[in-house]
């Protein structure tokens, strides 16, 4: 007896993956289509057979609820395989069930992924040059990545340049006594303005000590989009500007040359759409990339990244 399961799912992966049951196979609805009239979801469908486990599972991606009429299509995925991914999306992909990882590492061993920095009050830290000069903050700011846009059109790189918005980025032991203008624009943050909570109270801010102290993270020389309806975007960060959280920064593992990151970079862009479905998935598309899910991405163990640079060398 065949038993098929219908559910609304919110990523590319089941709550928990079937092991007892037999699965048989797996229909995944693609994210930009509408399964559920009352709801916006992401679904799939799974059919199993009790007491029975198959050598290898059928796994599908359907663009159409019309296609989900006939459930005995698809590309067939060794069960291990499918039991031990962490998301079945990717294995999908042109017939590829399975990476080679005999040659393949994880991200994380090359570079780790860390969120930009999360200011909890962006209107309060991140200013224009002119803002900068007017309240006389200017000497503590740093120039800074603050929009999306600006790594997923950067065609791999991001520079420093005329008019690029700082982030307010103090030292956690300033003397505000010392510098009146600077107290001036700080004792703003905690006024409440147009009916708004004070940024001293809000969640992000109160939980700082003290409150406008964003902490020590370094610019990363390379950063990543996370949250678009396309894969993710690689970018080199030569001027090392301060980075918000519209992206994430790669740190690596180990000093690597200029030449060594920006093959890096090469790489990740030249393969960013095989990274689709690796991420969270939304309807409509939208995929969400968390600093772990980067990592676990697959590189060659063999690439420029992996080789032993000269010591007076370094650019990471």
């Amino acid at each position: 007896m065949q038993v098929i399961w219908r559910f609304r799912c919110r990523c590319h992966y089941l709550p928990q993956k079937p092991t007892e049951t037999g699965p048989q196979a797996l229909h995944i609805v693609d994210p930009q289509a509408v399964p559920f009239e009352d709801a916006m979801t992401t679904a799939a469908i799974a059919c199993f057979e009790v007491g029975t486990q198959l050598d290898r599972i059928q796994l599908r991606l359907v663009k159409t609820l019309n296609e989900l009429r006939e459930l005995s299509a698809g590309y067939a995925v060794p069960r291990r395989t499918f039991l031990e991914a962490p998301r079945w999306t990717p294995l999908l992909r042109n017939g590829e069930a399975a990476a080679q990882r005999g040659d393949r590492v994880r991200l994380r061993q090359v570079a780790r992924v860390h969120r930009g920095v999360v200011t909890g009050a962006n209107d309060f830290f991140i200013l224009t040059p002119e803002q900068a000069h007017e309240h006389g903050v200017a000497e503590w700011c740093r120039p800074a990545i603050t929009r999306g846009e600006e790594v997923l059109e950067s065609n791999g790189i991001v520079r420093a340049g005329p008019g690029r918005r700082l982030l307010l980025d103090l030292p956690r032991d300033i003397d505000r006594r010392a510098h009146p203008r600077l107290d001036a624009y700080l004792r703003k943050g905690g006024i409440a303005e147009a009916g708004k909570v004070p940024i001293t109270q809000r969640y992000i801010a109160s939980r700082r000590r003290p409150w406008w102290y964003l902490g020590t993270l370094p610019a990363p020389p390379i950063v990543v989009s996370y949250m678009a309806r396309q894969a993710p975007v690689f970018a080199l960060n030569p001027d090392r500007l301060a980075v918000v959280n519209i992206a994430h920064g790669l740190y690596p593992t180990k000093p690597l040359t200029e030449d060594q990151l920006a093959a890096l970079v090469e790489y990740l862009n030249r393969v960013r759409d095989s990274f689709r479905g690796s991420g969270r998935t939304y309807h409509g598309g939208l995929e969400k990339f968390e600093p772990g899910a980067l990592e676990a991405l697959l590189l060659p163990s063999d690439g420029p990244w992996a080789e032993e640079p000269a010591p007076d060398s370094y650019g990471g």
